[in-house]
């Protein structure tokens, strides 16, 4: 089992866990396949539109659609290929813009799914909202229901903020009362 880290900075609960994922297959079986989840960091599903932009430009920029998030990365489904190692401008329009590089792109189905090593981002809301709300907090460590500027956001301010920090070991702990923590 894995080690996931709920979130960054001192005082970060490390919880253990091992997650069943059961993968369809495409065999005429239609059998699963189950593998435990190595990832260090919970995705967080968005499904956001966003416009791609490769930089420095070498195509148009496309539509596209931002998948999942991690607090270090996040998988895009694209209309057309993304090289590997090419630096590209994810702007999810009234929101933010994320900067990063191209890890993989696969083809799958109609689309590219590309993932993305995220190098920086640029808030279109440079006021901070101040602290946390529980129940993003509890969307946060549930891993679902947030979008990917909230996502980055609680990332940041939970890095900093020891009293939003110590609101989401209560939750974890609330949320998941059987997994064990380690300060």
């Amino acid at each position: 089992m894995g080690e996931n880290p709920i979130a960054g900075g001192a005082g970060s609960i490390m919880v253990r866990r091992a997650k069943l994922i059961v993968e369809s297959s495409r065999t005429s079986t239609s059998r699963g396949k189950l593998f435990w989840e190595q990832r260090r960091e919970t995705r967080y599903t968005t499904n956001d539109p966003a416009r791609v932009a490769t930089l420095p430009p070498t195509t148009d920029p496309m539509s596209g659609t931002v998948v999942d998030v991690s607090k270090s990365g996040m998988r895009l489904e694209v209309p057309t290929a993304l090289a590997k190692g090419c630096r590209v401008e994810v702007v999810i329009p009234g929101k933010i813009t994320v900067y990063g590089e191209v890890r993989y792109c696969r083809k799958s189905g109609a689309v590219f799914q590309a993932g993305v090593l995220i190098e920086g981002t640029l808030s279109e809301d440079t006021v901070s909202r101040g602290h946390l709300h529980e129940d993003e907090i509890s969307l946060y460590v549930a891993g679902t229901g947030l979008t990917v500027p909230e996502v980055l956001r609680a990332k940041e301010h939970l890095a900093t903020c020891e009293s939003c920090s110590g609101l989401m070991r209560a939750v974890a702990a609330r949320l998941y009362p059987d997994i064990e923590r380690s300060e």
